[in-house]
Parts: C-alpha cells; structure tokens; sequence
C-alpha cells in the first residue's frame, strides 16, 4: 500500500495540486484589466455644458486653444472633435497637447474628423498629466483647402467669466488667433471656448 501511494496517489496528488494553482493564478479577474479609453462622459463635455453660454458653430480662426488644470492627476487618452464637411477627406486639423509651465509638447498629430458628429482618436502612447499643473490643448487648421470658411468651429463665447470650473476640472484661459503668416492676427483671448472634446482614463 506504501508503494502504491508513493507510486501512484502522492504523483497524482502533485499534479493536480500544480494544475489547481495555476488554474488559479490564471483565472478570470485576477490579471490586471486595461482601463479603456470611454469617450460616453467626459469631465470636458460635462465643463462645456454644465455653462449656460450657447455653443454656436462659427468664428473662422485657425487656430483655437484653451489652457486647463485638473485637480487629479490622470492619463488623456484621446481627442474629440467635430471637423467641417469640406476638411473630412483630409488630415487638416493639428492637435497639439502642451505643458503650459514649460511650453514642452506632450503630443501631437494631424487629424480626420467626421462632420456629423464629434469624433474621437486615440492617441496611441496616452498623455500623463500632474494634477493642478496647467496644460494646453491646441487645434490648429493645417489644410483649409483654400478657404478661410473652412476653418470655423463649435464654441461658447465665456466672455470675462474665467475659470469655468465643473468638478476636478477648471479652464483657466482660451486663445483663438490667425497664423498664416508666421505670426498670430486677429487674436481674441479669453472670449472663446472651443470644443475641442479630451478623455483622462
């Protein structure tokens, strides 16, 4: 009966030991899940409408930006937008992610974005940011296919009511300017928010 135990059970009793600890420490729910990258809720969108100014769809400028802190620290992981129907067929639109304390570019890319709706792209590598630090998020017109009426966007007019504040999330200044020739016309600060749409995982 010695034998046989040594033989054969205290084998079996190994084996099935090892194959219960591995079915174990490879089971469902214990390997760390992605977060993803949820575009339904944004503390942006929720800042943008939480404001009672109207968002209208003009001010043809090339370039839109606005300067934003978080109170907790976090990862963007994607940018909305809703582009013009004539730019949708073309990588017009320059998307730039900044640190507003050092000028240094966290991200940047040239974009599609669909007409009809706010459209998302993920950013590949996410951008951390530090909480209460002061970021800027860029939308530049690349290609306005030789029309200045292609560059228009969706904005509030917040007028001189900064910061808007809604929840961890505060925008401390907006910008919107020209800069066809190199150098920034037409300027108007602090007046117009733009929709430009971010995700923090």
């Amino acid at each position: 009966m010695k034998k046989v135990f040594l033989k054969i059970i205290l084998p079996m009793l190994i084996i099935c030991g090892a194959i219960l600890s591995i079915g174990v420490s490879c089971g469902p729910g214990t390997a760390p899940t992605p977060v993803g990258c949820d575009s339904t809720a944004t503390r942006f969108m929720a800042l943008y409408n939480a404001h009672p100014f109207t968002s209208v769809y003009s001010m043809d400028l090339q370039v839109f930006e606005y300067t934003f802190t978080s109170s907790v620290a976090g990862d963007i992981c994607a940018i909305g937008y809703q582009g013009h129907p004539n730019l949708v067929s073309t990588n017009a639109y320059k998307i730039e992610i900044i640190d507003a304390t050092n000028s240094v570019v966290k991200s940047t890319g040239t974009y599609t974005f669909p007409s009809g709706n706010r459209g998302y792209k993920n950013l590949g590598a996410t951008v951390p940011i530090a909480a209460n630090t002061p970021y800027i998020i860029r939308r530049t017109v690349v290609n306005n296919l030789v029309s200045i009426g292609n560059v228009i966007t969706y904005s509030k007019n917040v007028g001189p009511v900064l910061p808007l504040i809604n929840g961890t999330l505060t925008i401390t200044a907006t910008k919107a300017y020209d800069f066809y020739s190199g150098s920034q016309t037409s300027v108007m600060v602090n007046t117009i928010l733009p929709l430009i749409d971010f995700v923090i995982n």
